[in-house]
């Protein structure tokens, strides 16, 4: 982490890349342009606080995100302990709302979902996973997928 122009917070780093949509629709972080031969950056939307800075530091660098940023795998366990991000760190709706969470999908949901954080708004109009990939998006697809093929080398 280094502290840019305007005390706006930069992560860099190649591992970054495999959490892109965590650190842009859950941080709100921007990814900067790159310099030529420099490793990826993302700049915060703004001035962190730091309670908001110990939860990206926290996040990051839980156990859950090694297989994320070692090898780009996806972990679908919540975080070991259910945090709640700090006031603007939360991802929001396509109309600006925030989404609340995150919470934990329990048995009332589809089965390849349970036990899984989420953000969402009573609506149902705005929903993250807590790695920040959308419901329908590529990376949800391919959980599923994975979910699928374990069920059927099971039966």
């Amino acid at each position: 982490m280094l502290e840019g122009p305007g005390g706006l917070f930069i992560l860099t780093g190649h591992p970054l890349s495999r959490c892109c949509k965590l650190l842009e629709h859950i941080f709100h972080y921007k990814r900067a342009a790159p310099g030529h031969g420099q490793a990826p950056s993302w700049v915060s939307s703004w001035v962190l606080t730091p309670e908001e800075w110990a939860y990206v530091k926290g996040v990051l660098s839980s156990d859950r995100m090694e297989p994320v940023l070692s090898h780009g795998t996806r972990v679908l366990k919540p975080l070991p302990r259910l945090i709640a991000p700090p006031g603007r760190l939360s991802p929001v709706a396509t109309d600006g709302r925030r989404l609340r969470g995150p919470s934990i999908a329990r048995g009332g949901g589809h089965a390849h979902n349970r036990g899984r954080q989420f953000f969402n708004l009573p609506d149902s109009q705005g929903f993250r996973w807590d790695d920040g990939v959308g419901a329908f998006e590529d990376e949800a697809q391919a959980s599923f997928n994975q979910w699928s093929d374990d069920q059927s080398d099971v039966q």
